[in-house]
């Protein structure tokens, strides 16, 4: 699966360019049941496997918020770099990789 450019953002990780998304509308069952915050990321210029993350919270958008949170490019950072340590390999190709981020923006100090 190939992201698409345009709102697709860069983060450098360890030497390497990824580039990441969050949708900037939910999906159907995210609005109504309160889905998680959901991000994609993958090897920049390279096929291989896609990193999907899951976040703790809900999206900001959704009508059953809890509260708001936001991802930023130094917790996609510490998401790559963990989901490497569990075994993603960003340039082989396969199934996306399932992440689970338990990690709370506020409360780590992840800022931009």
């Amino acid at each position: 699966m190939s992201l698409p450019i345009k709102r697709a953002r860069k983060v450098l990780v360890n030497g390497k360019c990824y580039r990441w998304i969050v949708r900037d509308r939910p999906t159907y069952t995210q609005a109504c049941q309160g889905g998680k915050m959901l991000a994609a990321v993958e090897l920049y210029g390279k096929q291989g496997s896609t990193l999907s993350i899951e976040f703790k919270w809900q999206r900001p958008d959704v009508a059953i918020s809890s509260y708001p949170n936001s991802v930023t490019p130094k917790l996609i950072e510490s998401c790559i770099n963990k989901a490497i340590q569990e075994g993603w390999q960003s340039d082989t190709a396969g199934p996306a990789y399932k992440y689970y981020c338990d990690l709370d923006q506020h409360r780590t100090g992840f800022s931009n």
